[in-house]
């Protein structure tokens, strides 16, 4: 099965009711249908086209998926 990584665009309002844009990176099965995705990951929309560019290219396992966010979070925050 092929599979493809999108990202996703969300506006989450925070406690002072102030909006913010927010990407996240959804997975598109084979026949164009979301199998999963993970929400508000990224603030930055070239960071997020970055990220999904990488995962696409790498064509990175669905069971990976998880694991390859929580890494590029930690590479982007530098969080050890």
């Amino acid at each position: 099965m092929e599979f493809t990584y999108k990202v996703k665009q969300n506006t989450i309002t925070d406690d002072d009711r102030q909006k913010h844009i927010t990407y996240g990176i959804e997975l598109i099965g084979s026949t164009g249908v979301s199998i999963r995705e993970i929400p508000n990951i990224f603030l930055d929309k070239g960071i997020a086209e970055n990220t999904v560019k990488l995962f696409n290219d790498a064509v990175l396992s669905p069971e990976h998926f998880d694991d390859a966010v929580e890494d590029a979070i930690v590479e982007i925050h530098g969080i050890f």
